[in-house]
């Protein structure tokens, strides 16, 4: 089970759904994940409910039940045309005693295709520190946002995007390349999650930041699924999130972004013919699950176990990596 409850937004209001059926569950709403109003009317449940919120604000569910307690809040957020920003709050950790805190850590695409929605988006999120992850082409072409009490982090986790963004920002011209140059790309595209967790100073500085509490944070790249799927496998490695867990986080695509696919997939189908190219534009516009599981599978085969890799690659002790979870876990009891 990689999350206890799941909160969507529907056109009749929030659908609040327990994955544990059965339970009787006591629901208060609020604007904030750390406090709520025991004067205010609960909502009593136990599969499922819907939630009138009419409020700007985001919408934050303190739930209870007979011997646990937790907090719960949408997951894909939205901001203009940025389609991939999400919250890396509510995962299950593996011994099933926390979740992930709702409100601190964010992963997105670039900040910059949300446009003028991007100083209230920023605002309602509370952000404190954004880090960006693309190469310099990317950063010069489409700056972050800047705004004030925000700490913008520019350290790139390839100087170039390993798929060499100067000539894949001209995308007519890059689907319409021979399957050979389709190929390399590929290959060059798996053999760069095998690279990317390790000793990666952009990473290092993630990690600083969130033991000194620079939250909320947002995480980003151009698309937010390479780069940032790796920084967001990384922090709930750290937390203690199972790794079916973390791959699914990876895998996931919001509506948005698979509408965005889809429009790919129809500019370009004439180019989509054999099984490269169609390889090619899952990599190129999706994420693959041997990719991800790749990465994991070298940091069990060189370093044994999450632990030793964490202390070898990142310099994150035993007691670093309590410290994280002290300060994102919210445990359910």
């Amino acid at each position: 089970m990689e999350r206890l409850f799941v909160l969507k937004k529907e056109q009749q209001g929030f659908l609040l759904s327990a994955m544990d059926k059965g339970k009787p569950f006591t629901v208060y709403t609020s604007f904030s994940p750390d406090r709520y109003s025991e004067g205010s009317d609960p909502i009593l449940f136990q599969n499922e409910t819907i939630i009138n919120w009419n409020a700007t604000e985001r919408l934050f569910c303190h739930i209870f039940w007979e011997d646990g307690h937790t907090v719960v809040s949408v997951q894909e957020l939205s901001a203009g045309d940025c389609y991939n920003l999400r919250d890396l709050g509510g995962y299950l950790t593996a011994d099933e005693s926390a979740t992930v805190k709702y409100g601190l850590l964010y992963r997105s695409d670039q900040p910059a295709s949300m446009g003028e929605k991007a100083e209230p988006v920023y605002r309602d999120l509370g952000l404190k520190t954004v880090i960006d992850f693309r190469g310099s082409a990317e950063h010069s072409l489409w700056p972050d946002p800047e705004f004030p009490g925000l700490r913008n982090y520019w350290i790139p986790v390839f100087e170039e995007n390993p798929t060499t963004p100067r000539e894949h920002l001209d995308l007519p011209d890059i689907f319409a390349k021979d399957d050979e140059w389709k190929q390399r790309e590929t290959d060059h595209f798996h053999e760069s999650y095998l690279i990317m967790p390790f000793e990666s100073p952009a990473y290092k500085k993630m990690f600083s930041c969130l033991l000194e509490g620079r939250v909320p944070m947002l995480i980003h790249c151009l698309a937010g699924k390479d780069r940032t799927g790796i920084g967001a496998m990384l922090i709930l490695l750290a937390l203690g999130i199972p790794e079916r867990t973390i791959i699914a986080d990876y895998l996931h695509r919001s509506a948005a972004y698979q509408a965005y696919i889809d429009f790919r997939r129809n500019q370009f189908q004439q180019h989509l013919v054999t099984d490269i190219s169609l390889k090619h534009f899952s990599f190129f516009f999706g994420v693959l699950e041997e990719n991800i599981e790749g990465s994991l599978n070298k940091i069990h085969k060189e370093y044994g176990t999450v632990e030793n890799f964490f202390q070898e690659s990142y310099q994150l002790s035993l007691e670093d990596l309590d410290h994280l979870r002290k300060m994102y876990l919210l445990p359910l009891k």
